[in-house]
């Protein structure tokens, strides 16, 4: 198996990414684990000690599939719990597009997602309004930055043709702190 390791960090204060060089690895079938040196410039000024997230994926390449994986975010000075003072406004999540489509050699309704935040968005997760909409995301859980669009893909099990924007919940680390 091979892959490349992705590593970055986030500057709370700043809103601004640090990234290193991507970290080729080759790995075979007994190895448990992989260890990598992150770059000490990620981590920001070790005077301030200003709150910085890192962020880490590991994109494996396998007979023809690339997948990727995403690592728990790690916060950094590592605290006894998260800068909860960071995420200090709601971060408005936003439909950037929504489409729906079909792939028909699969036979999977699939409907593509692309989602924008105006400021720091912990932990988003996604759900349908309706119960009968059946299958799952590509991603959920997962963070999303100002300036920087995800795309989601939801693959149905059944029929999603006539789904629409409207059907989709999302929710954040902002909503749960709020109420």
């Amino acid at each position: 198996m091979i892959g490349e390791l992705r590593v970055r960090s986030y500057d709370f204060r700043s809103g601004k990414f640090k990234t290193q060089a991507p970290i080729p690895y080759s790995v075979d079938g007994r190895t448990s684990r992989y260890v990598a040196t992150v770059a000490d410039n990620l981590f920001g000024n070790d005077e301030t000690l200003e709150p910085q997230l890192l962020l880490a994926e590991a994109v494996v390449r396998t007979s023809g599939a690339t997948e990727t994986f995403e690592m728990l975010p790690q916060t950094f000075p590592v605290r006894d719990a998260f800068p909860l003072d960071c995420l200090q406004c709601n971060p408005m999540i936003a439909i950037k597009q929504f489409e729906v489509l079909r792939d028909v050699p699969e036979a999977t309704y699939l409907v593509r997602i692309v989602l924008q935040s105006s400021a720091i968005a912990g932990l988003v997760w996604l759900e349908w309004a309706r119960d009968e909409i059946e299958g799952h995301f590509s991603s959920n859980s997962f963070w999303l930055f100002p300036g920087e669009p995800r795309e989601i893909v939801f693959s149905g099990r059944t029929d999603v043709s006539d789904i629409l924007e409207e059907d989709l919940q999302m929710r954040s680390l902002w909503d749960a702190l709020a109420q």
